[in-house]
């Protein structure tokens, strides 16, 4: 009742007497739209969480088709390049990056 006198006119003082008996009822929302920016930083985190995570693993992969075992001599002898019992390198490398990542998105490991 107070802020009568902030308002010159009395449309601007019912538009606020309107809006505060509103404010007052159990499922009013004063901030409309902050669910969906919210939604929208939240989006864009994960994505930015998931590409830095995901990093060592894009790099690790970018120079696969140019190693030995892919190359033009393995493709003559058979459709698919030969392949030994043990991992080999690169391979063990990307299985440590991957498994790195939930120790990363962990707040709580050492």
């Amino acid at each position: 009742v107070g802020c009568a006198y902030v308002f010159e006119d009395a449309e601007g003082y019912a538009k606020l007497m309107k809006y505060r008996t509103r404010a007052q009822s159990f499922d009013f929302v004063v901030l409309v739209r902050a669910p969906s920016v919210l939604q929208a930083y939240k989006s864009k985190a994960e994505e930015l969480l998931i590409d830095a995570s995901l990093q060592g693993v894009k790099i690790r992969l970018l120079d696969i088709h140019k190693l030995r075992v892919w190359g033009e001599g393995s493709q003559r002898q058979s459709h698919l390049p030969s392949f030994s019992v043990s991992p080999l390198p690169y391979v063990t490398q990307i299985a440590e990056d991957l498994f790195t990542i939930p120790e990363q998105l962990d707040p709580s490991s050492p």
